[in-house]
């Protein structure tokens, strides 16, 4: 792709959609294993061409597996949306078959804002809880857009077959 051409970026909206988490029961505290602590981010993109907006959407999920229980405990699910204005939106990306090709500088930008955000919210929602001293780490947005497009690729792939 041609090198970036020149955009203003802004926040314009932050929505949490869902938040629940659910604080560990005494025995499970007092015998919890970190590393049986897993946690999911998941990213969704959407866009408005006319009014120059690009929606990342953003799922994180921690699960505990419990080794004596023999099952899988959910103790925290959060889903929210990241909302950012970017001007001359139309001049930086190109429509293709599945949506819109945008360049990956500026994906890896709004991707590492929305999770150092929900980051953020999560830290907040969670003060004082059992559950709060394991921080959302930290991901590298450049390895999540290289992710999403190989799964793209791979479904456009397939679906010529």
């Amino acid at each position: 792709m041609e090198p970036t051409k020149d955009f203003t970026l802004k926040i314009n909206k932050v929505k949490i959609e869902e938040f629940n988490f659910r604080e560990p029961n005494d025995l499970l505290i007092k015998n919890f294993d970190e590393n049986q602590l897993t946690i999911h981010i998941n990213t969704s993109y959407s866009y408005k061409m006319e009014d120059e907006e690009v929606t990342v959407s953003l799922g994180v999920i921690y699960e505990y597996k419990n080794e004596n229980e023999k099952k899988t405990q959910e103790l925290l699910n959060y889903k929210g949306s990241f909302e950012f204005k970017i001007g001359n939106l139309n001049e930086i990306i190109k429509k293709n078959s599945i949506g819109i090709d945008m360049p990956d500088g500026i994906l890896e930008i709004i991707t590492g804002v929305a999770i150092s955000s929900a980051r953020g919210i999560i830290i907040s929602k969670t003060a004082g809880s059992f559950i709060n001293q394991f921080y959302l780490p930290l991901v590298s947005p450049q390895e999540i857009i290289a992710q999403l497009k190989g799964k793209i690729a791979n479904k456009v792939m397939s679906n010529k077959k």
